[in-house]
């Protein structure tokens, strides 16, 4: 006859699961183990009551990553039941799943933007900037500027992060 006796233990004291933001609805995250042999998981309640959502998910604004926090608890089937709680760390993962938007030259203005460059420029000359911004986050936010096709390759310069277009030597 077992005399209920031992508490339930986690395997591990803190979980950490990854999520990709796109994933559907009732993705499983992951498992949890607790030691027990008559053993059910609910989710814990926050102080004072019910679970508010806000309460368990959080988001960093300056890297925009997003995570959950949530309590979990073991309970086994004894008389007094006994238990164990562990945290769950869930982090949503980004995707790179937005194309970056060039803001400058505005794209909507003519058919191809165009700059016109004094006639006494030297290599060097700042002809124009590029802006661009991504929707994504972490690894899939970061830009990199690259010149695709000119009748002259070594006539423009274009910085890789800064997406300054210069002037790759003198003209004239």
């Amino acid at each position: 006859m077992d005399m209920n006796d031992n508490l339930p233990t986690f395997i591990q004291n803190i979980y950490t699961m990854m999520l990709s933001k796109n994933e559907p609805v009732g993705t499983i995250l992951g498992h949890l183990h607790a030691t027990d042999i008559c053993m059910r998981y609910m989710l814990g309640v926050a102080p004072g009551g019910a679970p508010n959502l806000a309460s368990f998910v959080s988001l960093d604004m300056e890297s925009r990553p997003v995570w959950a926090e949530v309590l979990v608890t073991a309970s086994d089937a004894g008389s007094p039941p006994l238990s164990a709680n562990v945290t769950v760390h869930v982090v949503v993962v980004d995707e790179n799943d937005n194309a970056p938007l060039v803001l400058h030259p505005a794209q909507e203005s003519s058919p191809v933007p165009s700059e016109l460059v004094p006639v006494s420029a030297e290599a060097g000359y700042l002809i124009t900037k590029v802006v661009a911004v991504d929707a994504d986050s972490g690894q899939n936010l970061w830009l990199s500027y690259h010149l695709l096709r000119a009748t002259d390759p070594g006539l423009f310069v274009v910085g890789a992060q800064s997406g300054e277009v210069r002037l790759g030597y003198d003209v004239w």
